[in-house]
């Protein structure tokens, strides 16, 4: 996308409209240890959660400078903690929330609001559990002999189980995501604690 196709399309479509709020909410998830995770995956997980979140916020800032409309960016929890594994994914969401309170402070002259929303796990294709085990195969599959020998088959198979252990956590009631998306959008909040989902934003 170049920079300013948003923007252009948006204005093409009613030049009487203004544009009030964008949602950035594409993510993926990669990794295993940082040593059995192929490079490519650290490349994908900030080219989607990352950097995605970063080119889509540029093309439409012209727009929301206009509306002194506002920035909701999903995020995660893991952009706040960090631990053994998906090293790829963890970065990338520790970014992205940096992104946010950057842009939350260069904006706040112009009135934009950014707001991020971190929640944890939610039963979505992110944590499908075959898709999931399809990136995990896939992954293991690129892990060099040498590697593979130092490790071990158990502990590569391992990731498997340690998988659906941080799954028995995951909310399956995504409307509370959702309401808080809503919320970000139409309300003006300062900071919201809603059922494990931190919603922050700039009066």
């Amino acid at each position: 996308m170049s920079r300013y196709t948003g923007p252009l399309l948006v204005m093409a479509s009613d030049e009487r409209s203004e544009l009030w709020a964008i949602v950035n909410n594409a993510g993926i998830l990669r990794g295993l240890s940082i040593e059995t995770t192929h490079f490519q995956d650290f490349i994908d997980s900030l080219e989607v959660n990352t950097l995605g979140v970063v080119r889509v916020t540029q093309a439409f800032l012209p727009l929301l400078r206009k509306s002194k409309g506002r920035v909701v960016n999903i995020t995660s929890m893991a952009g706040r903690t960090k631990f053994t594994f998906m090293a790829p994914y963890y970065m990338s969401k520790h970014a992205a929330v940096a992104f946010n309170d950057c842009l939350r402070r260069e904006m706040e002259d112009w009135g934009v609001k950014v707001i991020s929303i971190e929640p944890d796990f939610f039963a979505t294709q992110l944590v499908n559990n075959e898709l999931v085990n399809k990136t995990i195969d896939q992954t293991i599959s690129f892990v060099p002999d040498d590697i593979r020998s130092d490790y071990g088959e158990n502990y590569l198979n391992s990731f498997k189980t340690t998988k659906n252990y941080f799954f028995c956590f995951k909310g399956s009631n995504t409307n509370i995501v959702i309401n808080d998306i809503d919320s970000a959008i139409s309300l003006k909040h300062r900071i919201l604690f809603m059922n494990l989902v931190l919603v922050i934003s700039q009066q």
